[in-house]
């Protein structure tokens, strides 16, 4: 699909549309047209006659969708307001990544793609769209990969920020994704490390300590995930120092309320329930004032609140917050989500422990139907 921004070219694409070769659409964001998928084969066929014209379109296409897609906003993590445009370009990257991995002979690695992927793999994890946004990051580490030994200095900080929001979606993938995910965040860090070693301390940029902070944080919650939380306490705090070098909770809001999301963790094995209960209501109120209420990012805070509320035994309070995120999840994600059937399935325990087990079997088992408008999720009384 490519999005169009004027209609001068009507008469262009009036023959095509003729032809049934294209179809128009009118949306919001504006006129789209989706190319079938006979003249698609054609195009592509045509250009793998010519492999340096097919290079050349391949980049020139490239060039085009960086230009439409946002670059990720690294600071303010979470923030909404790229969120709509992400929505509108990511099938063009999706569409480009598959010519991509299916050209034969092989398009030839290029860092600016690699770069493009970056962005689209880190909204779509901030966005909880695992299916999607893992194919992306794994070829942007792959190219990333391909071209390190030649071009370490340009290659490195993009590698980085692959790695971070790949290891996230490698945590779903069960106890080898967990192990995995440990790896890639070791070798995260050494590559922030590599890139930095020759700069001064004191010329390190506001963005370099908090991709370093986010390495931090990374690593923490993949020993957390490994049951290691003893040993993840002392990144997320390391994490931490790094965000106070770059800033405060004036001025990376949202950075800060997410890092105290996971310092509860520790602090939560060790039952700290006051310490708890006042970092909870600071990480919330945090992220809520950077990127709204109602924001991925905020459901995935209260979320975490839920589970530390739960390991020190305020099992009520764990369930309201589980019952919030749940019913906002099933509307935003859908009834399959697994963000949504984590949510479920951790209302389900709450219920369970509070001795209320008809409810906790009516949670668990419900089967909850496929919908595309509100639809708020009721117990059995």
């Amino acid at each position: 699909m490519l999005l169009l921004t004027s209609v001068r070219f009507d008469a262009a694409i009036g023959i095509l549309i003729e032809r049934h070769l294209v179809e128009r659409y009118n949306l919001p964001s504006g006129d789209c047209l989706k190319t079938h998928r006979a003249l698609q084969r054609t195009i592509i066929q045509r250009l793998d006659t010519d492999l340096p014209k097919r290079q050349s379109v391949f980049n020139q296409v490239v060039a085009i969708t960086r230009q439409a897609f946002p670059p990720a906003n690294i600071l303010t993590r979470g923030d909404t307001t790229q969120y709509k445009q992400g929505a509108t370009y990511m099938p063009q990257v999706l569409s480009i990544h598959t010519n991509f991995i299916q050209s034969d002979p092989a398009i030839e690695n290029e860092l600016n793609f690699a770069k493009l992927l970056s962005d689209v793999g880190y909204y779509g994890v901030n966005n909880a769209l695992q299916s999607e946004a893992l194919g992306l990051l794994e070829t942007g580490n792959s190219i990333c990969t391909a071209l390190l030994d030649s071009r370490p200095k340009e290659v490195r900080p993009i590698l980085a920020d692959i790695l971070g929001p790949l290891q996230v979606l490698i945590q779903y993938l069960g106890n080898e994704g967990r192990r995995r995910a440990l790896e890639i965040n070791e070798r995260a860090i050494k590559i922030r490390e590599q890139q930095l070693a020759d700069v001064p301390s004191d010329q390190l940029t506001q963005l370099d300590f908090v991709n370093l902070g986010r390495a931090h944080n990374d690593m923490g919650v993949s020993l957390s995930q490994l049951n290691r939380v003893e040993e993840a306490s002392p990144w997320f705090d390391s994490a931490l120092s790094h965000y106070q070098s770059a800033g405060d909770e004036q001025t990376l809001t949202s950075r800060f309320g997410h890092i105290y999301s996971f310092q509860l963790w520790p602090l939560a094995v060790n039952q700290k329930k006051t310490e708890v209960r006042t970092l909870a209501q600071r990480s919330m109120t945090l992220v809520a004032k950077a990127v709204g209420a109602e924001s991925p990012l905020a459901l995935q805070t209260k979320f975490l609140v839920a589970m530390t509320f739960f390991t020190t035994g305020c099992v009520d309070e764990a369930l309201l917050l589980h019952k919030e995120v749940f019913e906002k999840r099933l509307v935003r994600q859908g009834p399959s989500h697994h963000l949504t059937l984590g949510s479920q399935y951790n209302l389900a325990v709450c219920y369970q422990n509070l001795n209320d087990l008809d409810k906790a079997e009516f949670v668990s088992l419900a089967r909850l139907p496929p919908t595309n408008h509100a639809y708020i999720f009721t117990e059995r009384t």
